[in-house]
This record gives structure tokens, C-alpha cells and sequence, in this order.
């Protein structure tokens, strides 16, 4: 049996993958009340391709919301910890919520039987051997004796995370004692090819390491985006769209992150960007191309507001297309729109309408304090707009040259 601690989009992909693909008995832990009511009624909390008809399959068949934790804790082999380490003030990984479900699980485990606890949520390199273990270790329980300790990072993306995790390019287990690896071979024996065993510290610094590339990537061909069009007479789109065809990319995907896309946001770039920069800092060592890359990031918002404002009069009606951060996501967290909106009517643009396929209602509940013109219809926003600004690339947005003279700026560099 199976615990998994935190139920959001790295929790739920993950219960749902053991319970339907390795047909273990999953228990779901969560505080928000609110959450727990929408997955016992078969209703994910955001939006993610397949998993919503996983979860119908599965919920009280073989993943269950925890009733009586203690319990559940003890008699599954493997706790998972997937709960959220959200970006401080200081760009620091906040650890508090790791800490509570290490506080729940010392206070209610059995040492009779030895388990692992396998942490997913991301967390800087070193954590585990400076902090945790002794942590863990001052409560009474002995590492690799009287438990099991794993760091095991996600590698999935919104929107098909799903297919990731079950398709996976590669296991890390992140371990130092035969005990846990032993567990976790076991619980991945389904798996072949791709599993890694490495040390808690290589393990947390790969994750770290595959989003600081990608954010890197991303701030690299947005800087460039910027430079061209300060240049003059480039076009931008072609100019990516050829340099992708190089042969050295063997047709990978990692490519589609060397395009304008506007900035990198979400949750997990940011944050994991932030929270290397900052831990490597503090070692004594100045990342020149990390802090480069956030504040590429942090300035590319105040570039399309100066440019919206350089080319549109404030008495326009702008329409706003896009509202997550990425397409196919209804995740509004460290969404451009937001900025742009919101520096648009401080510089008195009050005629602002909105649109996005699916993540409309969800902006509008997390940014209530902007006063905006939500429009539910594609075709409406055109009409109603005279300028229309994309900041997020959904695929129907791709036709609008087709539907429309009016004035289009593409932050997307995609149409």
C-alpha cells in the first residue's frame, strides 16, 4: 500500500499512476477540505489531460482519501511526499509543508515494519543529508535501520503528465543505504531500462538542473526575440523556426524551449530557478547565467508593456488572449497576463477584455482585484477588440490573421 502526502498536480498524477497502472491500493492526503470534496466526487482541481477519467476509475476502488492516517501509514509500504515548496521572498524553497508531513509521519509510524519515505517535492540539493536525515534522526528513527529515506524528483509537465509518468526517460532514486534501494527497485520493477541510483544530493540537483536548463533556454530566446525586434526588420518566428531545423537537434523536443514564447512561469521553473540561484549564493558562488536568466525573466513583462503602450492609445480596446501561463493548463500561477494587465491599467488602458479556452474562470478567481471585461467566446473578443495582444500560444489563437485585420501583437512569436 501506498501514502501519498499533498494531492495537488504532482500528488494526484502520481496516485492515480500506482493505483491504475501497478494496480496498488493508494491512500490520498490533503488539508483543503475544498480539494478533497472535488476527488470524492470524481472532479480534478485543475484541469489535466486523462486524469480526471483515471480518477473515476479508481477513486474508492483503488485510491482512496485518507480516513484514519495513522493507520494507512502503517500498513503502506511507501509514504510519498508531493506537497508544495513554494518560492520565498528571497527566491529560498519554503520547506515548512516537508516538515509537517515528516512531524505526521514520525509521530505515527510503527518502526516494526520498515517503509520508506520518498520525497517528490522538490527541494534544494543538500537538503536531504544537512537537514532532513538529521532531522529525522533526532525524533529516534535511524535512516536506512529503522526507515527508509528517497529523493525521487518528478519530471512531468501540465498537460500530459500522465503519458510522462507512465513513459518515463528516467527513474532517479536518490539513496545511500541497500535497505531503500531495495524498496524502491521493488517498487519500480515494472520499469527497466531507466532507473538511476544515485546520492540524495545528485538526486535533488538533477531536478534542479533540468529546469534551470529549461529556464535558461527560455530567457536565452526571449532576450534574442528582444534584441531582434530592437534591431529591426527580423523576422523573429522564421528566424527560430529555421534555426530548429538544425540536424543537432535530432528532432527533440528540448527545441520547442529555444523559442519566444514570452516568460517562463507556472510553478516549477520559477521557483527551482530561484531556489538554485539562491542556495548556490549562499555557498559563496555567484551564478552569472542563473541570475542572468531570472532577470531576463522578470524584465520580459515590462517589455511587452512598453511596447503595447509604444503602439496602441490608451482609449483602444485591447483583448487579452491567454491567461495561463502555457497552453493546454488552466494553471494561472506567475502568468504574464496578470502583469500586463495590471501595468496596462495603471497607465490608464481601462478598456481591457480577456480570454482563454480554459483557465478564464480560474484567473478570475485568483486576480478578483483586476477590473477586466471577461469575454467566454473566441470570435466575441475579436469582434468586441481593437487590438488584440497574445501572451499565451492555445492552438485555435493560430487562425486569427485568418478572421481578422485588426492589429495583432504575437508575444508568442507563433503567428
Amino acid at each position: 500500500m501506498i501514502t501519498v502526502f499533498g494531492l495537488g498536480f504532482v500528488g494526484i498524477t502520481t496516485a492515480l499512476y500506482f493505483s491504475e497502472k501497478v494496480g496498488i491500493n493508494v491512500y490520498g492526503v490533503d488539508k483543503d477540505v475544498q480539494k478533497i470534496e472535488m476527488l470524492n466526487n470524481s472532479k480534478l482541481p485543475f484541469s489535466e489531460d486523462k486524469l480526471e477519467e483515471l480518477l473515476k476509475r479508481n477513486i474508492n476502488k483503488k485510491f482512496f482519501i485518507s480516513k484514519n492516517l495513522k493507520d494507512e501509514i502503517n500498513k503502506s509500504k511507501y509514504i510519498f511526499i508531493c506537497v508544495d515548496t513554494s518560492m520565498k521572498e528571497d527566491g529560498s524553497a519554503d520547506l515548512s509543508s516537508v516538515f509537517n508531513v515528516l512531524d505526521e509521519i514520525i509521530n505515527k509510524v510503527d518502526k516494526s515494519t520498515y517503509r520508506t519515505i520518498i520525497i517528490k517535492s522538490s527541494i534544494p540539493p543538500t537538503t536531504t543529508e544537512k537537514t532532513i536525515i538529521p532531522y529525522i534522526e533526532t525524533n529516534g528513527l535511524t535512516i536506512g535501520v529503522d526507515i527508509g529515506l528517497c529523493v525521487n524528483p518528478e519530471f512531468l509537465r501540465e498537460g500530459c503528465s500522465y503519458n510522462e509518468i507512465e513513459n518515463p526517460n528516467h527513474i532517479i532514486i536518490g539513496c545511500n543505504d541497500k535497505n531503500t534501494k531495495q524498496q524502491m527497485y521493488e517498487l519500480y520493477k515494472h520499469e527497466k531500462n531507466n532507473i538511476f541510483n544515485v546520492n540524495y544530493s545528485t538526486a535533488e540537483f538533477i531536478k534542479y538542473l533540468s529546469n534551470s536548463l529549461l529556464a535558461n533556454l527560455i530567457s536565452f530566446a526571449n532576450e534574442m526575440a528582444v534584441a531582434a525586434e530592437k534591431l529591426g526588420n527580423i523576422e523573429v518566428k522564421e528566424a527560430f523556426n529555421i534555426l530548429k531545423l538544425d540536424n543537432r537537434w535530432n528532432d527533440c523536443e528540448m527545441k520547442n524551449y529555444v523559442h519566444p514564447i514570452g516568460k517562463y512561469g507556472g510553478y516549477c521553473l520559477p521557483k527551482d530557478t530561484n531556489a538554485l540561484y539562491n542556495i548556490i549564493k549562499k555557498s559563496g558562488f555567484d551564478s552569472k547565467i542563473l541570475k542572468s536568466t531570472i532577470s531576463i525573466n522578470n524584465e520580459l513583462e515590462e517589455h511587452f508593456v512598453q511596447r503595447i503602450i509604444s503602439e496602441v492609445k490608451p482609449q483602444k480596446k485591447i483583448g487579452i488572449l491567454g491567461l495561463s501561463f502555457k497552453p493546454n493548463s488552466d494553471d494561472v500561477r506567475d502568468t504574464s497576463s496578470y502583469y500586463v494587465i495590471k501595468k496596462l491599467k495603471e497607465n490608464n488602458y481601462n478598456s481591457i477584455l480577456a480570454y482563454d479556452p480554459i483557465s478564464i474562470n480560474n484567473f478570475r478567481e485568483t486576480y478578483s482585484n483586476l477590473e477586466v471585461e471577461y469575454i467566454y467566446e473566441y470570435k466575441k473578443i475579436i469582434e468586441k477588440s481593437d487590438v488584440l495582444i497574445i501572451l499565451t500560444i492555445w492552438p485555435e489563437f493560430k487562425n486569427i490573421k485568418k478572421i481578422t485585420e485588426k492589429l495583432v501583437i504575437d508575444f508568442t512569436h507563433k503567428i
